[in-house]
């Protein structure tokens, strides 16, 4: 048995102080990667159920979707281009504001406006550091000619995204960066609309960069940077079930690339969920500047440190910390002096967007007295 159990009464606390830190500018609720592993279904229910109709996605298929629920959607601001003419012809009668970082992706928008007779709605997207979609910024002449050349498409708002909203030196740069394009386009008389560029972690760590809109997800479950001192919690946790127990003699190794060497006999537990559910996944890969690849595996090593173990698990109310690599569809708990044995409901800690071949569901701890009394702190 393994699935991933969201408490909705925490979810409605974290969404409450992320409308409180958001204050009067405009929260775009952000429901990317399948509601961020949560059900893109479930997660939109939950914000429309706290007064939250306008959303954010990347993918055009989720427009559509999020559109269809039947709940009241004022606007779905699709946060990657779109140019392939079936495409922006199926989304335009929706209540879709498209994003427009490039030439190609305006033309291609004003043609569908022009096949279609609607007119499209967009905001401008900066690449202000991310390196991923948008105008350069500190070019803003490029930016002026498009809004000059493109009168057929209503540009309603402009943005950028950070690389780390938690770090304060970076995200500075990169506000600067933004703010100094706005400036450029607002003296060329452009009106820019809205300007958003603050996510998750930058809406606490760095409120400077509120303006007229937020783009909030990971927040919304309680997963960003020192979220606590914020009083956000973790909204929910996997639950699996142990199926091995044994006793581990002194010298033998765990996992692979043999990272953990026991010092002496453990006892430990193996529970099948690993890389492949999600337990233990990171973003990484591709190619790193080695000043600033230094720089995160120092930050890393401060949180590891900060962590203790790293990695733990709640075994019949006690922790178990994981030993070595996780595998890929399995983790190995040091349970020596906890009473248990196969069988025995464990709850892992993990990060739900990169959990799969797992049941979501969802439970509110205030109406379950013994759903809350059962999990523990994890």
């Amino acid at each position: 048995m393994r699935r991933y159990i969201v408490q909705k009464d925490l979810m409605e606390e974290n969404i409450r102080l992320v409308q409180q830190a958001a204050g009067t500018a405009l929260l775009y609720g952000v429901l990317k990667v399948n509601g961020y592993g949560l059900g893109l279904e479930s997660m939109a229910r939950m914000l429309a159920a706290q007064g939250i109709d306008h959303f954010a996605v990347t993918e055009p298929s989720d427009v559509m979707a999020v559109c269809g629920f039947g709940l009241p959607v004022a606007e779905v601001l699709l946060m990657r281009p779109v140019t392939e003419p079936e495409t922006l012809d199926k989304l335009l009668p929706l209540p879709v504001t498209f994003s427009v970082g490039s030439s190609e992706d305006a033309e291609a928008l004003s043609q569908a406006g022009q096949r279609t007779h609607i007119t499209p709605q967009a905001h401008i997207q900066v690449d202000t550091g991310l390196g991923r979609f948008g105008f350069t910024a500190g070019k803003p002449e490029v930016i002026r000619r498009i809004y000059e050349q493109y009168e057929d498409i209503h540009f309603t708002g402009i943005y950028t995204h950070f690389t780390c909203g938690a770090n304060r030196r970076l995200t500075e740069r990169q506000f600067q960066r933004f703010q100094g394009t706005v400036k450029a386009l607002e003296q060329a008389g452009i009106t820019v609309g809205l300007r958003h560029c603050a996510s998750s972690p930058a809406l606490f760590h760095y409120p400077e960069a509120r303006l007229d809109a937020v783009r909030i997800g990971s927040a919304l479950l309680g997963r960003i940077p020192e979220g606590e001192r914020f009083g956000l919690k973790p909204v929910g946790v996997c639950e699996a079930t142990i199926d091995e127990v044994k006793t581990l003699p002194a010298g033998m190794t765990v996992g692979y690339s043999a990272l953990f060497r026991a010092e002496h006999d453990m006892k430990t537990a193996t529970v099948c969920v690993g890389a492949v559910n999600g337990v233990g996944m990171e973003v990484g890969g591709g190619k790193k500047d080695f000043s600033v690849s230094i720089q995160a595996l120092l930050r890393q090593a401060v949180h590891l440190v900060r962590r203790r173990k790293g990695l733990c698990a709640n075994v019949n109310g006690h922790t178990a910390y994981a030993l070595g690599v996780v595998c890929t569809e399995a983790v190995i708990l040091d349970v020596t002096g906890i009473d248990c044995r196969q069988g025995d409901r464990v709850l892992i800690s993990m990060n739900p967007l990169y959990q799969r071949r797992m049941e979501c569901v969802w439970i509110d701890s205030r109406a379950d007295e013994s759903a809350e009394k059962n999990s523990g702190p994890v």
